[in-house]
């Protein structure tokens, strides 16, 4: 069914009943709980975990690497928004493969896309756990991982609306630890600690620029946007739609 055939027959939108579903989730969340989701779950502080990595791959053109990625990440987003908008349907990846191409490339992208969501939180939790280990050492990183992997489950459990509440807790106080991160670099940067100085070699440097170079330090860091599609994995709790979730990729 084309997206025009599909929007007439179900007066301007296509609904999950077209493709022999009943809407049984309920809407709840509107664009900017979609937007907030995302970030949460693409984790606005994740370029400090391989930051480092990156700059080294990049030999210093970390600016131009990340931008690149974003060019690319924002392609896969409008890609996203369009498969949304043929299969309005909650199972994301595996629908749209299943859907669109055939069954068996649905069933692997199943399980690619479960396993995602395992790998992402699981490493989220060590990383943590190592980091709370240096503020409270007598602390055993098993304790942390399994108190954050209750907490998690206790919060879907309860419900879609719960979750979107503590996405914005947890998306604000990560703002400010970037705020209070930005800040610190610029006054650094003035001062010249360490000698850190204002550069354009972040963007450009000629000396070091190749494709292989640059194109190995973006496959490293789209690791750092990986979750953003998790949006259309709540198509069917979404006000408004694929449009919303379009908007909100």
């Amino acid at each position: 069914m084309t997206n025009s055939s599909a929007e007439s027959a179900g007066g301007g939108q296509i609904t999950v009943e077209q493709f022999g579903y009943k809407q049984e989730l309920k809407r709840a969340l509107g664009l900017w709980d979609l937007v907030i989701f995302g970030m949460v779950f693409a984790v606005p502080l994740a370029p400090f975990t391989i930051f480092a990595y990156v700059l080294d791959t990049s030999k210093g053109m970390i600016a131009l690497t990340y931008f690149m990625t974003t060019v690319v990440m924002l392609f896969t987003a409008n890609s996203y928004g369009w498969l949304a908008s043929e299969f309005p349907l909650a199972g994301s990846a595996y629908n749209y493969a299943s859907r669109g191409v055939a069954r068996p490339f649905g069933l692997l992208c199943g399980w690619a896309l479960i396993l995602d969501y395992i790998i992402i939180p699981s490493t989220l939790y060590v990383w943590s756990a190592y980091a709370l280990s240096s503020v409270l050492p007598g602390v055993p990183n098993w304790v942390w991982i399994f108190g954050f992997l209750v907490i998690n489950t206790y919060i879907n459990i309860l419900g879609v609306e719960l979750t979107a509440k503590v996405n914005k807790f947890f998306l604000w106080a990560q703002l400010i630890v970037l705020a209070w991160y930005f800040i610190a670099v610029i006054v650094a940067v003035i001062k010249g600690t360490g000698g850190s100085q204002f550069s354009s070699y972040a963007f450009f440097r000629a000396e070091d620029f190749t494709r292989v170079v640059i194109f190995a330090a973006v496959a490293m860091a789209v690791y750092n946007f990986i979750g953003v599609d998790a949006l259309t994995t709540l198509a069917e709790e979404t006000k408004g739609g694929y449009r919303t979730l379009g908007i909100g990729m």
